[in-house]
């Protein structure tokens, strides 16, 4: 099974197909290769039938220049009020909303309050949508994926584990959509 190995400070071994069906394997600095090799056999089964499943996903046509421009402008009308709505609930100020044509993510929030958010948040489900700002907005309290993070997130949003399934199984055949 063919995969790209990603070495860094993380504890366990994990497994990520990526939108183009590739396999990425993080590992720690200090895994020896044979555990890894294990590890990926042992899964070779996921694998196969997820990289199947986002390789079937691919097949649907891509969003047009038009399609992209209404996601954009209905995401720019709808968001802010949203937004407003989330962040008087979690309790938190941001500075700037952007919405953008992104590849590979739903959302992004810097250290200076600056939101960002993927123009096809406007294609989704709007409970779907709500998890993506809510999980932005308790970044300006968490600027980490920490357990004190996914705690606040369950706070302002109890299920969204499955939301989050959604997107990480529905959400990417819109991604793939995507010039």
């Amino acid at each position: 099974m063919d995969y790209i190995l990603k070495r860094s400070s993380r504890r366990s071994i994990a497994i990520q197909i990526k939108s183009v069906g590739s396999v990425i394997v993080r590992a720690n600095y200090g895994t020896p290769l044979y555990r890894i090799e294990k590890f990926v056999s042992e899964k070779s089964e996921w694998i196969a039938k997820n990289v199947a499943k986002i390789r079937s996903a691919c097949r649907a046509p891509e969003f047009t220049e038009s399609d992209i421009k209404g996601f954009i402008q209905k995401a720019k009308e709808a968001l802010p009020e949203r937004v407003a709505y989330f962040a008087e609930m979690i309790g938190v100020s941001y500075n700037r909303i952007t919405v953008k044509r992104m590849r590979t993510v739903w959302g992004s929030c810097s250290i200076r309050g600056n939101l960002n958010f993927n123009c096809l948040i406007a294609a989704i489900p709007q409970e779907i949508a709500d998890y993506v700002i809510i999980h932005e907005l308790c970044h300006r309290k968490q600027m980490n994926h920490s357990r004190a993070f996914w705690d606040l997130v369950a706070a302002y949003c109890p299920d969204y584990k499955v939301r989050r399934k959604w997107l990480k199984t529905r959400g990417t055949q819109y991604l793939n959509r995507i010039k």
